[in-house]
């Protein structure tokens, strides 16, 4: 989804998980600009355009997951920053 009122839609068809997207558009803030109009506050995942370097800046603001694409994969190796963010360094 991308407005507020797709997000209460989906709520409204019982979905408890809300994929955002493109989330790199919306901003990282998003949620929470939006999320005090939502109860329950559904459990959100920030997709499109995430970097493997902003894992933690994303989920640290509030998102509870989310996707990477084909940042992952660069020249057949596992993109470095997510190596190091999967070993907790």
């Amino acid at each position: 989804v991308f407005s507020p009122s797709e997000i209460q839609q989906a709520i409204n068809f019982g979905y408890r998980a809300i994929k955002l997207f493109p989330a790199s558009l919306l901003g990282i803030s998003y949620i929470n600009h939006i999320k005090a109009a939502f109860d329950p506050v559904p459990f959100f995942i920030a997709a499109g355009g995430m970097k493997t370097r902003d894992i933690n800046l994303w989920l640290s603001n509030g998102y509870g997951a989310i996707i990477l694409g084909r940042e992952l994969i660069k020249n057949y190796q596992i993109d470095q920053d997510l190596e190091k963010w999967l070993k907790g360094k």
